[in-house]
């Protein structure tokens, strides 16, 4: 009953507080809200709260409430994450003198803007998130081992689904991953960084591959190896402002073609990719003030003098 109270509480509240209450809700027996969401088509808000006043009434109390409300939340997250992809898209088409508005993506609307919106977000979004090494995209996560019949690293990892770039692989005990350079014996002496030995003190050197399985695997020489990586951000609450505008006209840059065709479009989406790369440097600049960390550079030679 904790979890219907909690619910209780927090109806009065706004549909982004409500997602808070899925740290004191029973688990048992329901998907996540992520599962959910990843199953689930866009859902409005409105419709998502009458599903939940209708599981505030008693007759509607059982064993099938994890669910419903498990759902419930999983719609208004998705209809307010989906709202900030809308809104990028439709500054997208003002970039472009489109005075069209769109209300979905996913699933699109019934507009020709709406599909090429739906086509083209996901693609400039990661474009944009592979291009720099953004602070609120950086993510660092334990690997799950597997096995592996390539004999020349130590250990395999399954490579993250979220994963944009991968930066770097260290162990679970290592205190410094912003080291430039390898803190290990230099190849020469080893042969190649597949023999060298792995240091729990900065990076190590690691690859990815993809399998006979199709998965895609990361080979390093560290047990307990932690990624740290770029992820892919479905969140817009959490883009800066300047990621958002250059987003847009990268966007902007892509629609030019299918929906102004010819060398008009072609003419448009060139000016959009300049102002998309101008809008990056700004981006890029003020992101990296949210950070203050001085890597210090160690040489191969110099660590292999260490040891």
């Amino acid at each position: 009953m904790s979890g219907i109270l909690s619910l209780m509480l927090i109806v009065p509240l706004a549909a982004t507080s409500f997602v808070s209450i899925v740290h004191v809700l029973p688990s048992t027996g329901a998907l996540s809200p992520r599962a959910y969401a990843q199953d689930r088509g866009y859902a409005a808000a409105m419709t998502a709260w009458a599903r939940v006043e209708a599981f505030l009434r008693p007759h509607h109390f059982g064993d099938a409430r994890h669910g419903i409300i498990f759902q419930a939340i999983a719609d208004i997250r998705k209809a307010t994450t989906d709202s900030g992809a809308v809104n990028i898209c439709n500054l997208a088409l003002a970039n472009l003198g489109d005075s069209a508005k769109v209300t979905s993506i996913d699933p699109p609307d019934s507009s020709a803007q709406a599909a090429q919106c739906a086509r083209f977000y996901p693609i400039a979004r990661d474009a944009l998130l592979a291009m720099r090494t953004w602070s609120f995209a950086l993510k660092r996560k334990p690997l799950t081992a597997v096995t592996s019949a390539i004999e020349q690293w130590q250990n395999a990892y399954l490579l993250p689904d979220d994963v944009i770039t991968a930066i770097s692989v260290i162990s679970e005990a290592a205190t410094d991953d912003y080291v430039q350079g390898q803190d290990i014996p230099s190849p020469s002496v080893f042969g190649t960084s597949a023999d060298a030995p792995a240091t729990s003190l900065s990076t190590t050197p690691f690859v990815i591959e993809v399998d006979d399985q199709g998965r895609r695997i990361v080979y390093c020489n560290i047990d307990d190896a932690v990624l740290r990586y770029t992820a892919r951000v479905h969140d817009t609450r959490r883009y800066s402002q300047l990621f958002i505008e250059a987003l847009a006209w990268k966007l902007a840059s892509m629609l030019a073609g299918p929906m102004l065709r010819g060398e008009v479009g072609a003419a448009e989406a060139k000016r959009c990719l300049i102002m998309a790369e101008a809008m990056m440097g700004k981006a890029d600049v003020a992101d990296g003030n949210q950070r203050s960390v001085e890597p210090k550079h160690v040489a191969a030679w110099i660590a292999a003098r260490r040891r």
